[in-house]
């Protein structure tokens, strides 16, 4: 291309050559360096492209032939083989061959290369690999968060070591029987509370109120109930003042009305203050705030409950007089 002329005529000359050919001989003959990569820069020639790519040329020619690119087998002879850490990350953000991606991010020594290689993996079967089987928890991580396949989540759940990834690959279960077996049969607290947070069986989550041993869990399983009955039970019956007091949290008025006036002996008057006081806030029900002010012993408790009363009764107060026009 006007080979006599200037360098900045041949580079401008070349912006508008589409001739592969006179492109290919531009970038594998002229004595520029700039015209050369000008040339490679517009060369559609695969050919050609790998040539530059593989040869024994400046970094800078390597790396604008592999941006041009599209033969595989090429880009993965770049991605494994360049001397250069930039062209080798130019050639795995161009891979598709998932196997070389995945050996990559298994067994290559560079960070930008297993990172370039993770965010272009897509394949369930080597992301599960990579998940169950690579040294660093770091692409461990990344591949549960690529991963769509429940099973094999569950696999990682059951298999990792590390409770933070185990919680990870949890929390993107949806199927609920596998939900349910991990609710009530994993050994970390974190991976039974990711379970129950997506858990919406009922008798599963009431399984685990009644069986976990841990309080954070059974919180967490009160949290999703909707069981009335089931609430009830647990606010009467749970050794735990937290886990009584969530359940008082998710409780109808009605049911709030049935622990107070209907519960056995030894229900709500021998539960602990804190959690008489929690019925209190949360009853409206003037009739059994009277009837639970009658019995209780605690100072603290009767006077809450006058409290609530008298706050109904301002309550009420006002909003008859604003609707009869009157002054507060």
């Amino acid at each position: 291309v006007l080979k006599d002329e200037p360098i900045q005529i041949r580079e401008a000359a070349l912006t508008r050559v589409t001739d592969q050919k006179v492109l290919a001989e531009a970038a594998l003959k002229d004595a520029s360096e700039h015209v050369r990569i000008t040339a490679i820069g517009r060369l559609n020639d695969q050919k050609v492209l790998a040539e530059v790519a593989l040869g024994s040329v400046p970094e800078g020619f390597r790396l604008v032939a592999v941006r041009r690119l599209t033969d595989q087998k090429v880009l993965a002879e770049v991605a494994l083989k360049d001397a250069s850490e930039y062209v080798r990350v130019s050639a795995v953000e161009r891979l598709t061959d998932q196997k070389v991606l995945a050996d990559l991010v298994l067994k290559d020594e560079s960070i930008q290369i297993r990172e370039a290689a993770i965010a272009n993996l897509t394949d369930q079967t080597l992301l599960a690999t990579v998940a169950l089987s690579c040294e660093s928890a770091d692409y461990r991580s990344l591949a549960i968060e690529k991963l769509t396949d429940e099973a094999v989540l569950l696999e990682v759940v059951t298999k990792e070591h590390m409770d933070l990834l185990r919680h990870a690959a949890a929390k993107k279960i949806a199927n609920q029987e596998m939900l349910a077996e991990l609710a009530v049969g994993s050994d970390s607290d974190t991976v039974r509370i990711a379970a129950v947070e997506k858990l919406t069986d009922q008798a599963a989550l009431l399984r685990v109120v009644l069986t976990d041993a841990s309080d954070g869990v059974r919180i967490a399983a009160v949290e999703k109930l909707t069981d009335q009955a089931a609430l009830l039970r647990v606010a009467l019956t749970d050794a735990s003042d937290g886990v009584r007091i969530a359940a008082v949290k998710r409780m109808t008025q009605a049911k709030l009305v049935e622990l107070v006036v209907n519960a056995a002996p030894g229900g709500l008057a021998a539960a602990s203050e804190s959690v008489r006081l929690a019925v209190v806030n949360r009853l409206s029900n003037e009739t059994a705030l009277a009837e639970l002010a009658l019995k209780e012993e605690s100072a603290s408790v009767r006077a809450a409950v006058y409290v609530r009363l008298s706050r109904d009764k301002e309550h009420a107060v006002r909003d008859m007089r604003k609707k009869l026009g009157l002054p507060k």
